[in-house]
C-alpha cells in the first residue's frame, strides 16, 4: 500500500491546509519541490501585505521585512547567493490589496566595499519584476532611500498612479544633480498628494515641474525667481487642498520684481526677508495664503478663519 503524500491530497484539502499556513511557510513550501511550486502558482494565494521594506545590507545580504493582514510580521534574510528574486516575484504577483508603504533602501555608497554594480544589478531585476506584473502595483506611500533620479524611473512608472499618494526620496550622492524633468511627466507624479525630496539643489524651474497640485511638499531647488513665486501664488490660492510648502533654494533671484508681481509685502524684516498674505474664499472658511521669504528659505502655507 502506497503511503499518502501531501501533494496526493484532494485540492480542497490542500486549499484548507494552506489557508492556515503562515506567509513564511508558503514561501518555504515553494522551495521543497517542483510539485509544490506548480501548485502554488496555480493556487495564487492572495497576500494582504500592508508594509514591505527591502534593504541591501553592507555584506550583500538582502533583508525583506513584511507585515500585513491577518496580523503578521516577517523578517526574511537572503544571502547574496540565494535567489531572492523568485520569492519577490511570487510575493508581488499575488499581492492584490493596497500596500500602505513600500520602502527600498540601498545605501551602497556608505560601504566602500559594496560595489555600485551590485546595487544596479539588484535594481534592474527588481524593476523587471514590477514591469512584468499583469497590473501595476498598488502602493499608497513610496520611500526610496539612497536613490538617484534615474533609479527612481525604474520603480515609479510601475506603480498604480490612482493609488500612489506620497513619495519620499532621499538621494545617495549629493554631488550628482537630481533631475526631475522626466519624473515630473509621469502620471504617478501628477497624482501625488505629498512629496518630500532630500537631495542636492534641483536644477529645474518650479513652474516647469508640476508641483502645484500637491497638498504638502518639501524641495531644494537651485534658483527661484519672482515669476516662480507668482506662479505658486496664482495656482496654490485656487487649490483648496493645499496645506504647506517648504522650499529651500541656493539663490532667490530677481528680488526687484517681487513687489511688482506679488504686491506690497505685509511685513518687511530686511531686504531678504518678507512675507505676503493673499485672501481666497472657501465654502465654509475664509482662507489666507501666506508666502514668506527668509534668506534662502521660502514657506508657503494656508491659514483658515472659521466663519461665524
Amino acid at each position: 500500500m502506497t503511503s499518502p503524500t501531501l501533494l496526493g491530497m484532494p485540492e480542497d484539502v490542500m486549499f484548507q491546509i494552506l489557508s492556515y499556513s503562515s506567509f513564511r511557510s508558503i514561501l518555504n513550501l515553494r522551495k521543497t519541490c517542483r510539485g509544490f511550486q506548480d501548485f502554488l502558482e496555480l493556487l495564487q494565494p492572495k497576500f494582504q501585505i500592508q508594509t514591505i521594506r527591502i534593504s541591501l545590507e553592507y555584506d550583500k545580504t538582502v533583508i525583506v521585512e513584511v507585515s500585513g493582514i491577518p496580523e503578521f510580521s516577517e523578517n526574511l534574510e537572503y544571502e547574496a547567493s540565494e535567489n531572492i528574486f523568485s520569492d519577490l516575484k511570487f510575493i508581488l504577483k499575488n499581492q492584490k490589496s493596497i500596500i500602505e508603504e513600500m520602502r527600498l533602501d540601498f545605501p551602497f555608497f556608505e560601504f566602500p566595499y559594496l560595489e555600485e554594480s551590485h546595487f544596479l544589478n539588484f535594481l534592474e531585476k527588481f524593476s523587471r519584476i514590477l514591469s512584468e506584473k499583469s497590473e501595476k502595483l498598488k502602493v499608497e506611500k513610496l520611500k526610496l532611500i539612497h536613490f538617484q533620479s534615474d533609479d527612481v524611473l525604474k520603480i515609479l512608472p510601475f506603480l498604480e498612479p490612482k493609488i500612489l499618494e506620497k513619495l519620499i526620496l532621499q538621494v545617495q550622492n549629493y554631488e550628482i544633480p537630481f533631475n526631475l524633468d522626466e519624473i515630473s511627466k509621469l502620471d504617478q507624479w501628477k497624482n501625488l498628494v505629498e512629496l518630500s525630496i532630500d537631495s542636492n539643489f534641483i536644477d529645474s524651474k518650479i513652474r516647469d515641474i508640476n508641483i502645484q497640485n500637491f497638498e504638502n511638499y518639501t524641495l531644494r531647488v537651485k534658483t527661484v525667481d519672482a515669476e516662480d513665486l507668482y506662479f505658486l501664488k496664482e495656482n496654490l490660492i485656487k487649490f483648496k487642498n493645499f496645506r504647506y510648502l517648504d522650499l529651500e533654494c541656493e539663490e532667490i533671484s530677481d528680488y526687484s520684481n517681487l513687489d511688482v508681481l506679488l504686491g506690497e509685502p505685509y511685513t518687511v524684516y530686511d531686504e531678504s526677508s518678507k512675507n505676503w498674505y493673499f485672501e481666497s474664499t472657501g465654502i465654509y472658511d475664509q482662507q489666507w495664503l501666506e508666502i514668506m521669504i527668509w534668506d534662502q528659505r521660502i514657506w508657503v502655507s494656508r491659514a483658515y478663519v472659521r466663519r461665524g
